[in-house]
């Protein structure tokens, strides 16, 4: 799956050396995948079809989010990105779960 979909975009987009996606969710819920950006092996930006790449992407994406230890979007939720390097056929996940915190400010009487 991940080798013929890399060979894809990268005949699709042959300067591009690096696709990023970032993610986000809560509430029980994913909300999307709300950027796509591809890079060239200098850093410089490939312009691409983002709604094409994700959606040919999709099914690898969720594979990497639901392969992953620690990526829940339930509660407060979570935050990512999930990198496709493209030239060594690598998809790396890097991921940030939220936690709500609450302090007592005091009481008041009136």
């Amino acid at each position: 799956m991940k080798k013929e979909l890399f060979d894809q975009l990268k005949q699709m987009y042959p300067t591009a050396s690096t696709i990023l996606f970032s993610y986000y969710g809560s509430g029980d819920s994913f909300d999307a995948f709300h950027s796509c950006d591809a890079k060239d092996k200098d850093g410089n930006e490939v312009k691409i079809d983002e709604q094409t790449v994700t959606t040919l992407s999709d099914d690898f994406l969720w594979h990497c989010l639901d392969n992953t230890d620690g990526v829940g979007f339930n509660d407060d939720g979570c935050e990512g990105t999930i990198e496709f390097a493209l030239d060594q056929y690598v998809a790396t996940i890097d991921n940030y779960y939220f936690e709500t915190i609450t302090n007592h400010s005091g009481t008041n009487h009136f």
